[in-house]
């Protein structure tokens, strides 16, 4: 479970947890719809938010490939929905902003994942039953796998905390 500091004083419970719905499964084979449905349905609450100026932390990790090392998280500052700082605290400095993702890019990248119909799309790479969670005050991701296909280097852990 990724702990939320800075969102408000509630605790996991702002976390939306969609495992044991009616929604169908993350694993392919399935259309997705119901994937698709969940980041439509959160992206319509971060819309109706309305917050154009936030910070939080960011990680992606590949899960599946052995040989990978995973680039730290990161602090990324965003300001008029432009991201303008990236800050590691492993390395105690700012990076280029390179392709550092806004909110709405992660959404605009899981639409685009859910598109394509990759084999697992789920909360965590060890529960693959599982559906991507979601912030419930502000619809925003939260923790969430993409494996694309049984092949190596291909599957995704993301999450995002400290969301302030």
């Amino acid at each position: 479970m990724i702990a939320l500091e800075g969102c408000n004083d509630e605790d996991e419970s702002d976390v939306v947890d969609e495992k044991n719905t009616n929604i169908e499964s993350p694993i392919v084979g399935e259309e997705n719809t119901g994937i698709k449905s969940l980041i439509e349905e959160n992206l319509s609450l971060w819309n109706s938010s309305g917050i154009g100026n936030y910070l939080f932390t960011y990680y992606a990790s590949l899960n599946d490939c052995p040989t990978a090392d995973p680039f730290p998280p990161r602090v990324i500052t965003v300001e008029n929905s432009i991201v303008v700082s990236v800050y590691v605290p492993a390395f105690g400095t700012t990076i280029d902003v390179g392709n550092s993702p806004t909110i709405n890019d992660i959404f605009t990248s899981m639409a685009e994942s859910a598109e394509s119909n990759p084999m697992v799309f789920s909360e965590s790479p060890e529960d693959t039953s599982s559906m991507p969670k979601f912030d419930q005050q502000y619809g925003f991701p939260v923790a969430y796998f993409i494996d694309i296909s049984d092949s190596d280097c291909d599957g995704t852990a993301y999450s995002v905390s400290d969301f302030q």
